[in-house]
C-alpha cells in the first residue's frame, strides 16, 4: 500500500504532465507579466505562523471599496475552514489575459477553487479571495506606473484605475473563472514586498507593520500571487501557506495541487 506522502508525490508528477501540458501550451508563447520569480534578495519579516491570530488591523475592500476587516470575514464566515486566496486580479481589456486576469499563475490556480467550493458546498469550508492590482506593472495595462503605489486616494488617475481594475474583476467572477464574490487589495498591503526598490510614494501613506505579513518567508517572488492560507473562524492560522507556484517560467515550479490543498483541509476538518 502506498504512503499517503508516495500518493501526493505520484498525483503531482501526473498533474504536471497532463494538466500543463494541456492548459499552459497555448500562454508559453505570450509575452507573460512576470509575478513570479524576483530578486533572491527580498525578505519577509513577520510572516504569520501556525497557531497565530492575524492581525485585527488587517483589511481588505468590497467591491464597492468598502473597507473589511479579514478577522470579521472568518468569523461571518462560520467555517472550520476558510480559504484565504490572494491572486493577481482583472487584466482590464487585455484580452490575451486568459481568464481576464493579470497574473496567468493565478488563473492556473483557480481550478483548485472551483473544486473546493464544488466538493465542500455544505459550509463546512469557505472560500475567500482577494484580488491583487499589478502594482508594479500598471503601465502594461494602459494606467500611468507607479498608479496604485504613488498616488493618493483622492488622486483622479487613482480613482480611475481603480475603477477598471475592478470592474475588469468582477468580469472575471461573473464568467465564473472565480466561484465566489471576490475582495480586493488594491495597494497590496497583505502581500507588501519590503524590497527597498519597490517601496511606494509619499501617496501611499504610512506602511502598517501588519503589512506583508501574509507573504510567506521563503516566497523571493514580486508579487507572491497566488498565495494561499488556510484560516479558522477567528481568524488563527492552521497550516503554513501554499506558494511559489510558476506554471510560466522555464523551467516551471510546482509546489502544490488541488490535492495537496484538500488533504490539508481534510484533515483540519
Amino acid at each position: 500500500m502506498l504512503l499517503m506522502k508516495d500518493r501526493i508525490l505520484m498525483n503531482r508528477r501526473q498533474f504536471l504532465t497532463t494538466g500543463i501540458q494541456t492548459s499552459s501550451a497555448a500562454l508559453l508563447s505570450l509575452p507573460l507579466v512576470s509575478c513570479s520569480r524576483s530578486n533572491p534578495q527580498t525578505t519577509n519579516q513577520g510572516t504569520y505562523q501556525v497557531g497565530e491570530q492575524i492581525s485585527p488591523e488587517t483589511f481588505v475592500l468590497d467591491s464597492q471599496l468598502i473597507q473589511h476587516s479579514i478577522l470579521e470575514l472568518c468569523s461571518r464566515s462560520k467555517a472550520k475552514v476558510v480559504v484565504l486566496n490572494f491572486f493577481g486580479g482583472g487584466a482590464m481589456g487585455h484580452e490575451k489575459r486568459v481568464g481576464g486576469l493579470w497574473c496567468p499563475d493565478s488563473f492556473e490556480d483557480m481550478h483548485i477553487f472551483r473544486y473546493l467550493d464544488f466538493k465542500y458546498s455544505k459550509g463546512d469550508v469557505s472560500i475567500l479571495p482577494v484580488a491583487c492590482a499589478p502594482v508594479y506593472s500598471s503601465h502594461l495595462y494602459g494606467q500611468e506606473k507607479g498608479v496604485y503605489m504613488n498616488e493618493s486616494d483622492n488622486s483622479s488617475k487613482y480613482k480611475e484605475a481603480v475603477d477598471a481594475f475592478v470592474e475588469s474583476t468582477e468580469a472575471a467572477v461573473a464568467n465564473k473563472y472565480l466561484p465566489v464574490r471576490t475582495y480586493y487589495d488594491i495597494r497590496l498591503r497583505n502581500l507588501f514586498n519590503r524590497r527597498d526598490d519597490l517601496q511606494p510614494g509619499k501617496g501611499y501613506g504610512p506602511v502598517a507593520d501588519w503589512q506583508g505579513r501574509f507573504r510567506a518567508s521563503a516566497d523571493s517572488q514580486k508579487y507572491g500571487t497566488p498565495t494561499i492560507w488556510l484560516l479558522d473562524e477567528n481568524g488563527t492560522v492552521l497550516a503554513d501557506p501554499f506558494f511559489g507556484n510558476l506554471y510560466h517560467e522555464q523551467p516551471f515550479e510546482i509546489k502544490y495541487t488541488v490535492i495537496d490543498v484538500d488533504r490539508v483541509i481534510q484533515e483540519l476538518l
